[in-house]
């Protein structure tokens, strides 16, 4: 977990974290979660996504500071999972994802998850050419903002910085 110098409980934040599944998650296990998240996110006026993947989780929340650091604590303690990377940072811009309460993307239930997988797998490749870790996350979520406004026959993504 990182530690954070706290800000305003006000202030614009996000987070954005990596873990790994206790066991793989079957469809009705998903929806379960989906609902779950959106349940938490309507109850603390978070926005974000989750992207499960070969039993890892992505999550990418988006709130008021004060807001994100409650919801976190129910995330740690979920049985489900184990967070083994987390980003936070205050945000100098309105929120990415303002209309998603929660947006679930999974292989199988997902046919915008060829979009999420290249996206994620350029990032990747910024990761074997060096760049900095915390940066290359942060510019992969701002691409996941911008992927999905384009039109299903438009399927290259902005260039990573």
């Amino acid at each position: 977990m990182t530690d954070v110098d706290a800000p305003d409980p006000d202030a614009p934040y996000r987070c954005l974290y990596y873990s790994k599944a206790k066991k793989p998650l079957s469809d009705a296990e998903l929806t379960e979660l989906e609902e779950w998240c959106i349940d938490k996110n309507t109850e603390y006026n978070v926005t974000g996504y989750l992207v499960y993947y070969d039993e890892s989780f992505i999550q990418y929340i988006e709130g008021r500071y004060f807001d994100i650091h409650n919801l976190m604590k129910n995330i740690e303690q979920d049985k489900r999972h184990e967070i083994k990377v987390r980003l936070e940072e205050c945000m100098d811009t309105g929120r990415l994802f303002p209309g998603w309460r929660m947006r679930i993307f999974t292989r199988l239930r997902d046919s915008d998850m060829e979009g999420v997988l290249f996206v994620h797998l350029a990032t990747m490749e910024k990761f074997k050419q060096g760049h900095d870790p915390e940066k290359v996350a942060w510019n992969l979520v701002d691409i996941m903002s911008q992927v999905f406004r384009f039109s299903s026959a438009d399927r290259q993504p902005p260039a990573l910085k």
